[in-house]
């Protein structure tokens, strides 16, 4: 199976660009705090919307 993500978020001062593949792998998502790890997580689930992308 793979996985595309490519999205962009913005809240505010903070904006999130990602670009995502991969395609049977484990990945892991890691970064200091408040960097988007969660919201990206988010999008992905279908929990948030992201402002542009899929």
């Amino acid at each position: 199976m793979s996985i595309l993500v490519e999205v962009a978020l913005a809240r505010g001062d903070f904006t999130l660009d990602v670009s995502i593949a991969t395609e049977n792998r484990v990945i892991a998502l890691f970064g200091p705090s408040g960097a988007g790890k969660t919201s990206i997580l988010d999008i992905v689930a279908g929990l948030s919307r992201a402002a542009r992308g899929r």
